[in-house]
């Protein structure tokens, strides 16, 4: 798994200044309050058992669809192509079709790119933050190693 914090191809290829992630320990905390990270642990595994097996290079359907079909095999409770309403201030203001969810609580995002850059990021952390899902899983097996990037919901500050 890779370790967005100490990441240096992000600079280097998106000409964008590197950013700062949170740790591992902070997002472990934050799944624990949630009860889901022997979950987001078992699809994480998942995920590498398949980019083991199928390596690099497929569209992320395929990806996908394998992720579905091991998370089923284990029992997890997974949802396919839910939808959320998306809200603005205050008011639905569409809905947004979720790919895959696991608990109702953490979006699972399977991308097919040759590096993640912080443009990549924003939309399953947008998504979050509108759906009232709780985190986010990015998977990326678009490289020679599987690279996972762990998100939660952002709360706006009070005013």
């Amino acid at each position: 798994m890779s370790d967005p914090a100490n990441d240096e191809s992000e600079e280097e290829h998106s000409g964008e200044p590197k950013r700062e992630w949170a740790s591992e320990d902070f997002y472990r905390l934050f799944e624990d309050a949630f009860g889901v990270t022997d979950h987001i642990e078992a699809v994480i595994k998942a995920a590498q058992q398949i980019h083991a097996e199928l390596g690099f290079g497929f569209e992320s359907a395929i990806y996908r669809k394998a992720l579905h079909k091991l998370l089923k095999e284990a029992e997890l409770p997974i949802q396919v192509r839910k939808e959320y309403p998306v809200m603005f201030q205050g008011k639905e203001v569409g809905k947004y079709t979720a790919g895959m969810v696991l608990r109702n609580l953490v979006l699972i995002q399977v991308v097919t790119f040759p590096f993640l850059k912080p443009t990549d990021i924003l939309p399953a952390q947008n998504r979050i933050n509108a759906t009232g899902i709780q985190i986010a899983l990015v998977l990326n097996f678009g490289l020679t190693k599987l690279e996972v990037r762990r998100l939660r919901v952002v709360y706006p500050p009070s005013s």
